[in-house]
């Protein structure tokens, strides 16, 4: 297919199917077990597909579930899918973890264009399905041929569902009122994180979302000022903020070093939710946070127009109740609270941060603070003393500010590995800290 993918698969969980020859007992019994929950035959139903990550299901049990077959007209354009086990089905490299389809399950499947699924078999019936469900983090199908709120079309496992995602970092998290979700729709499939193991029936097609009351959920609009560097990359976790000291309308932006901004929200009533995008590994781009990758927090302040570093404190991991974090990284499917420090106060005084990462590859960041408008210089020494890098000189504003050093001279030279000093000027203030740059 000619498509570059950096994804790390260990050999010894993959096999490459030889597909009915080894497994076709294996499929089909599983083919005849699907009597039960199937209603008419003949059904047909088209999965609309976007170019990059989708998750999918059907509502259909196709006539012949092998991937091989079923998936045959989209062959052109697959990339890879998989299972919520972590199994791939990947047919340039002639693997197949997962070799048939099952009704239960929700898939993640890669496109390199738009493309069109159909999927022709037997109806389900969906209060006839029973799905399986494990503690954590499960991918599930949608077995309706109609919509309906999470609300009710979870309502069998109410009691131990924590948070719901779909794959475009939308959520429902009944514990904290909100529903970014609204429905669920025929022909995706979700993320679904439970408390324990439990068993999700649905309720039958033409059920009304009314039926099951709900309070009205909290809504945040869409950012205006800040804009991830991508999204749905396949990989995404959730950070809930409460914002005490900053007004409806600011935002928030999550970033890495190098200032890609991998999430962004916007403060409602006290509280941003931010979906946070990682690394999409099929593409050559680093397009996101890599997997622990540490991530800071910007505001920005709708009513001066200004951006400034805020900090996160009181971090939680919400799954796991965990308190400890004290520093916001990337996890895929993580879930994280937190509160954040920003206020309108000037710097008492003046201050150069350790920069961070430190050692660092291809670039650092550094945060600096001035108390007063000023004449500010900030520059890289190496350690012979040489001036190698200007970061910022001239009249300052009072405020926080953020720099980026990518490892390069003023002309651009990347410098070799080894020990440089970062040194700030300002109101007869000197203040220097020592970096460590690996190549």
């Amino acid at each position: 297919m000619g498509s570059f993918v950096r994804i790390s698969i260990c050999t010894s969980m993959l096999f490459i199917a030889s597909l009915r020859a080894q497994d076709s007992s294996r499929a089909g019994s599983t083919a005849q077990s699907c009597g039960r929950g199937a209603a008419a035959t003949g059904v047909q139903q088209q999965l609309f597909l976007s170019a990059g990550w989708n998750i999918v299901s059907s509502y259909v049990y196709p006539a012949d579930p092998f991937l091989t077959e079923m998936l045959a007209e989209i062959e052109e354009h697959l990339l890879i899918l998989k299972d919520g086990r972590g199994r791939v089905f990947w047919p340039a490299y002639g693997i197949n973890k997962i070799v048939f389809w099952e009704k239960e399950k929700g898939y993640q499947l890669y496109v390199t264009e738009a493309e069109t699924l159909i999927v022709d078999g037997e109806q389900l019936v969906p209060e006839e399905v029973s799905i399986d469900l494990a503690a954590g983090w499960n991918m599930i199908s949608y077995v309706r041929s109609s919509p309906l709120a999470p609300a009710a079309a979870l309502a069998s496992i109410t009691d131990y569902l924590f948070i719901v995602k779909d794959g475009e970092g939308r959520i429902y998290w009944p514990s904290q009122n909100i529903d970014q979700i609204g429905e669920m729709e025929p022909g995706k499939g979700y993320y679904c994180y439970l408390s324990q193991p439990a068993v999700l029936i649905y309720p039958p097609n033409g059920a009304e979302s009314g039926r099951i009351s709900t309070p009205c959920s909290r809504q945040f609009p869409a950012p205006l000022h800040f804009h991830p560097f991508r999204t749905n990359t396949g990989s995404s976790a959730i950070l809930l903020l409460k914002t005490p000291e900053l007004l409806d309308g600011d935002e928030i932006a999550a970033c890495t070093a190098d200032g890609k901004i991998t999430g962004s929200g916007v403060v409602q009533e006290g509280e941003a939710l931010l979906a946070l995008w990682g690394d999409d590994e099929v593409t050559p781009l680093v397009d996101g946070a890599r997997n622990d990758e540490p991530l800071h927090l910007l505001c920005w302040f709708s009513r001066t127009g200004s951006e400034l570093p805020v900090q996160c404190t009181s971090l939680r991991d919400a799954l796991e109740s965990k308190w400890s974090l004290v520093a916001l990284r990337f996890h895929d499917n993580a879930v994280l609270t937190g509160e954040t420090l920003a206020s309108a106060r000037l710097p008492e005084r003046a201050a150069l941060a350790q920069n961070y990462p430190n050692p660092f590859n291809s670039s650092t960041l550094l945060l600096y603070q001035l108390p007063e408008n000023g004449e500010i210089e900030l520059a890289v020494y190496d350690l012979c003393g040489r001036r190698v890098r200007s970061l910022a000189a001239g009249m300052k504003a009072a405020g926080w500010y953020e720099v980026v050093w990518d490892g390069r001279s003023d002309a651009g030279t990347p410098l070799s590995s080894g020990f440089y000093w970062v040194v700030m000027r300002t109101g007869g203030l000197r203040q220097q800290i020592k970096m460590t740059l690996i190549k």
